[in-house]
């Protein structure tokens, strides 16, 4: 049996991200390069969201850091911002996952594959063209500057359409992708629109009848082995609901904050807007060192620059279905039986699971690996064999020893007390410095002049 071949896997944004960013945070206080990166998130971050209004963006707290962004982002979460701290948070397990382990961004000689779903696309784009860390860190503000504008647009269009904190997303279980589109199609046929019914009134033999407006239609945006997710605006699938006793006897999950994607019906993303000007955008991606799985004929991304595969993503995460199993597929059908697979999850994700059954399906074995920093005496030092014992002394209340006051906190003892009468009668005997006596007197008298009453 040969070398282990790393897969990387980047799940997208309708995973938990709070996790992820904790551990960032928590690898920064060890990792130089984490600490950088940390640092430069949270700049991007606030940087970008300065150039648009809290009207727009929808987030009412402060973006002082992004542990906080991420603990006060959970529950109802803001669609725009969770797919922003996604990023952050894969990118960040990425970086410090390559700083311990070099190989995980492949070389010709040991090439690595890579899946992404959805908008954990775009973080695993770096691998393609990153080669060592020094380029992910050059990569990782843009690719971060790239998700923040597709999640804007995305964010936008909601907006326009319905609320944005609504759920767009429903996971039907049993259910089969033709029988789910011919019930699509039968019910936008059926919902006439206000319009619809005002010009059936006026002119009774229209065949003009708006039926539900293209933006609100309901779409099959995520597809895998006997589960699917409909994707549209909250209105249309409670009426979708209650339309349909098929759909509505179906066990399903409610979805928040995962975004409208995978929509043919939402407007077009202009990529081009998207991705703006950089010139990060033309590194060069290096398909001899990285495969990332594509649900296309070829089974691969065959895009030259940066730029050029993110303009695909983009438009993949905004419009096209994705399938689950077809992309986990095209991955482990060019995979090397004889050698063992070792997956690294960047960042939680839901299709971990899938992934391992069918490598085990194909008689693949398979082992996870541990993205955390291996933090040791040369991470956390630097390699200085310099030992500094550092001393701190502190007086606690009605006690002179930490055990002493542990043991009145056991005991629930409280030992607040009025301040007596001798702390008003304490007078400092050292000589004041000239300005500051003159600035007293001249206080003094402002204060008596005042307080006399007139005559």
């Amino acid at each position: 049996m040969g070398k282990p071949v790393h897969l990387l896997i980047f799940g997208d944004h309708a995973s938990e991200k709070l996790p992820s960013i904790q551990d960032l945070v928590r690898q920064s206080k060890s990792s130089p390069n984490a600490r950088r990166f940390l640092q430069e998130a949270t700049d991007v971050v606030q940087l970008e969201y300065s150039k648009i209004s809290n009207r727009e963006h929808g987030w009412k707290g402060s973006f002082d850091s992004l542990l906080a962004l991420a603990e006060e982002n959970t529950g109802n979460p803001n669609g725009m911002l969770a797919a922003v701290l996604m990023c952050i948070g894969r990118l960040g397990k990425l970086i410090v996952y390559a700083e311990n382990d070099p190989s995980v961004l492949g070389s010709t000689e040991d090439p690595v594959e890579v899946i992404g779903f959805c908008t954990g696309l775009l973080p695993a784009a770096a691998v393609l063209a990153a080669r060592d860390t020094s380029d992910l860190l050059r990569l990782a503000p843009e690719i971060i500057r790239v998700t923040f504008r597709l999640a804007y647009e995305i964010w936008r269009r909601m907006k326009l359409v319905d609320d944005p904190y609504a759920s767009w997303t429903e996971t039907y279980i049993g259910l089969a992708p033709d029988r789910a589109q011919a019930i699509l199609d039968e019910f936008h046929q059926s919902q006439v629109s206000a319009a619809g019914l005002f010009v059936l009134f006026r002119f009774p033999f229209s065949h003009a009848i708006q039926n539900t407006p293209t933006v609100r239609k309901v779409a099959i945006g995520i597809v895998a082995q006997n589960w699917l997710s409909l994707f549209g605006a909250p209105s249309s699938l409670a009426r979708l609901r209650d339309w349909s006793p098929e759909i509505r006897s179906l066990p399903h999950l409610t979805t928040y904050g995962s975004g409208c994607v995978h929509t043919k019906y939402m407007p077009k993303i202009d990529a081009a807007k998207v991705l703006a000007d950089s010139p990060i955008l033309q590194f060069p991606i290096h398909h001899d060192k990285a495969k990332m799985a594509c649900p296309r004929p070829s089974g691969r991304y065959e895009s030259s620059t940066l730029g050029d595969l993110l303009g695909d993503v983009v438009n993949e995460i905004a419009h096209e279905v994705l399938s689950v199993d077809r992309t986990i597929e095209c991955c482990v059908s060019r995979l090397d039986r004889a050698r063992t697979v070792t997956i690294a999850a960047l960042g939680p994700t839901s299709h971990e699971a899938a992934l391992q059954k069918a490598l085990k399906t194909a008689g693949i074995a398979h082992e996870m690996a541990s993205c955390e920093a291996s933090v040791g005496r040369e991470g956390l030092r630097g390699g200085l064999d310099s030992i500094a014992i550092v001393g701190m002394a502190g007086r606690f209340p009605e006690n002179e020893t930490v055990e002493g006051f542990w043991q009145d906190l056991l005991a629930a003892k409280c030992h607040i007390k009025k301040v007596g009468a001798h702390a008003h009668t304490y007078t400092d005997t050292a000589p004041l410095p000239a300005w500051l006596a003159l600035l007293l007197m001249l206080t003094s008298a402002i204060n008596c002049a005042g307080s006399r009453k007139p005559v």
